[in-house]
């Protein structure tokens, strides 16, 4: 059998010495700086993305609403276009005339019932003559007051010329 040696090699004190004076340790480094500055990074991308994401929804819901104003439009065109068929067929005179026959059982006048209304031309002359001679005399208050009515009735007047 074969017995094995250890060897020791146990170190003097002034070898010890030298070896930890030749391994000397760097001072650790403080890294704070590094750290705000990756606290800041953080915190600005995060901000950044935030905004990003607020801007995504504001433009989103503002498409939303757009959509909506455009729906409501074509359903108020669709409207004003079913409104405007119902206008020309109101308007035609036949449907008017069978709407009154048939409804309202309307018939046309006898030719008995028809009363012919003839106005001279010259009374006519006359009181719109006499109407312009009493404009005339009225004070210059008086005259705006009753221009309307003056112009009525002189409006009124002249469709009897006819």
């Amino acid at each position: 059998m074969v017995v094995a040696r250890k060897t020791y090699d146990y170190l003097q004190p002034q070898e010890q010495q030298q070896e930890k004076v030749v391994k000397k340790q760097k001072p650790l480094k403080n890294y704070r700086f590094e750290k705000i500055m990756l606290g800041i990074g953080i915190v600005a991308v995060f901000s950044l993305s935030l905004m990003l994401l607020i801007r995504f929804a504001t433009i989103t819901e503002t498409r939303y609403q757009v959509h909506s104003l455009n729906n409501q439009l074509e359903q108020l065109e669709t409207q004003k276009e079913r409104l405007r068929i119902e206008v020309e067929q109101v308007s035609k005179s036949r449907w008017i005339e069978r709407e009154a026959i048939e409804r309202l059982d309307m018939q046309y006048p006898l030719p008995d019932q028809v009363l012919y209304i003839h106005v001279h031309p010259a009374e006519v002359a006359m009181v719109s003559s006499q109407i312009k001679k009493q404009y005339d005399e009225m004070l210059p208050s008086e005259i705006a007051s009753d221009n309307i009515i003056y112009t009525m009735f002189s409006k009124i007047v002249g469709l009897f010329r006819i």
